[in-house]
């Protein structure tokens, strides 16, 4: 298999922070009042090469090769300080995986592999580039099915090590928002799926995760080597249930129970400002046809509140810190026609 990707994005964004004597809309071009103005345009052009090749060693070992080139062009255009930044952003990403399948219902598979999220400019005076992202991925993981397919069971377990780790968060004195590097980041973590269907048309199903990410290395701040990744939830899971079943002619009824379990949440690299385990449930019936769906749901229907987003009151507006909150219970219809 080969290939080849390109894109071009032109992206605008502009802030602007003023003082509101009035509520009047036209106080934003007042230059008395703006206490805030970023505007930048930025140009992105990513050209990309793939290929990827199986071989098999053996009818039921394959070893697959697979390799990807990334150049990526940045420039960035400050209209509100009348600078211009321009970057060349390149990488070169291997990838090797052993897959073992003795039987139908059983994969076992091992890979290393390597990953780029290329660097870039943003839209403040406060710190302009952030460099590329780099990780190196080792993974062992297995996918087995078993009792005539109605018990599923996956699992993985993963070793990473990110060098310029890239974090996004909102500086609000300057009304920036800012994609950071961590020098070096060590992630460690696992995963398992499980399904069971008793009987027909009735799933239940169990998945957990796990991911200990870790700064090892900081060197604008030493102090926080050692402490979790900004926005990590170290573990989270999900159980449910869903059923399916006959009932008039070709119609059927559908019901599903979704329950999401989250860890605890670290919102900064000084590990500080921490959010609770959260548990959300979401329902969702429905009759569905040969071409038509109808279904009622809810989400978050226990009314959990939470952060979505947080920034620290040291970022923040005085000792004030500033959150937008997960949505509220949510209740819906959704309709479905297949043509």
């Amino acid at each position: 298999m080969v290939g080849a990707s390109y894109q071009y994005s032109d992206k605008a964004l502009r802030t602007r922070a003023f003082v509101d004597l009035n509520g009047a809309a036209d106080q934003i071009d007042n230059p008395a009042l703006v206490i805030v103005n970023n505007n930048v345009r930025n140009h992105y052009r990513s050209t990309g090469v793939f290929a990827q090749v199986d071989y098999d060693l053996l009818p039921v070992l394959t070893l697959t090769g697979g390799f990807r080139y990334d150049h990526d062009d940045r420039e960035q255009r400050d209209l509100a300080g009348n600078n211009f930044y321009n970057a060349t952003f390149v990488a070169s990403q291997p990838k090797l995986t052993l897959t073992y399948k003795p039987a139908r219902n059983q994969t076992y598979y091992l890979t290393a592999s390597s990953g780029y999220r290329p660097g870039g400019f943003n839209a403040t005076p406060v710190s302009p580039t952030y460099k590329s992202e780099f990780v190196r991925n080792f993974e062992a993981g297995f996918k087995t099915s078993l009792l005539e397919d109605k018990v599923l069971v996956n699992g993985a377990l993963f070793y990473e090590r990110d060098h310029n780790y890239q974090y996004y968060f909102v500086d609000v004195r300057t009304a920036s928002q800012i994609d950071q590097n961590i020098d070096r980041v060590d992630v460690k973590g696992g995963e398992l799926e499980t399904q069971w269907r008793p009987v027909t048309g009735w799933t239940l199903f169990a998945n957990f995760g796990y991911s200990d990410a870790k700064i090892k290395q900081l060197g604008a701040f030493p102090q926080y080597v050692g402490n979790y990744t900004p926005n990590l939830t170290p573990w989270n899971a999900a159980v449910g249930t869903e059923y399916r079943a006959p009932l008039v002619n070709d119609l059927k009824w559908y019901g599903r129970i979704d329950g999401q379990l989250y860890g605890r949440k670290y919102w900064q690299v000084d590990n500080q400002d921490v959010q609770d385990a959260k548990q959300y449930l979401s329902l969702r019936l429905g009759i569905e046809g040969s071409n038509w769906d109808a279904y009622l749901w809810g989400k978050n229907v226990t009314d959990t509140r939470a952060y979505s987003q947080y920034v620290s009151p040291e970022l923040g507006i005085g000792v004030a810190g500033i959150g937008f909150l997960v949505q509220p219970a949510t209740y819906g219809v959704e309709l479905k026609v297949t043509f």
